[in-house]
């Protein structure tokens, strides 16, 4: 895994964890910051491939992530880069909740995932446009929006778990 993505995972996930990588997911990958001097990443990392070696695909997954339908699959025929997760992570949690998604949350869980949306689309340089497209798969991470990196997964080949921690408010 190419070290701008990599997250060791015997690293303890808390506020003291530092990724290469300053991102806060519900932003577009443009706001990513070299974690070090906090400038945007170079074009040089951002076209760099995500894996060594370079593979055409791979599947993200996440604890937080509800089922495994929700796994982000990126591809890149020529080698996925650190840019194409970046942006398919950003679409892919932009995408609305289904109804049959909310369905499944219990009472407690929707409070949650509701307040999550309202301080998002409060947020928002369009509340009101935010606010009309409703809850997005990015509010079901609630605060857990701050991308720490990818660990490759011992299990499925080809597979990366994707590791976030808290934003601070």
């Amino acid at each position: 895994m190419q070290g701008a993505l990599a997250f060791a995972p015997q690293n303890r996930q808390t506020y003291h964890t530092v990724p290469e990588i300053n991102w806060d997911i519900r932003t577009s990958p443009g706001h990513a910051r070299n974690a070090s001097d906090g400038h945007h990443l170079p074009s040089a990392l951002r076209r760099a491939f995500a894996t060594r070696p370079a593979l055409p695909a791979i599947r993200i997954t996440c604890g937080l992530f509800p089922s495994s339908e929700w796994a982000i699959v990126v591809q890149n025929p020529s080698g996925v880069t650190v840019d194409d997760v970046l942006t398919t992570l950003f679409q892919t949690m932009r995408k609305r909740i289904s109804s049959k998604e909310w369905a499944r949350l219990g009472e407690r869980q929707r409070a949650m995932v509701a307040d999550a949306f309202h301080r998002r689309t409060r947020a928002s340089s369009d509340p009101n446009y935010e606010h009309g497209q409703g809850v997005r798969r990015i509010d079901w991470l609630l605060s857990s929006t701050q991308f720490v990196g990818l660990t490759p997964s011992p299990e499925a080949p080809l597979t990366w778990t994707l590791t976030t921690k808290r934003t601070r408010h």
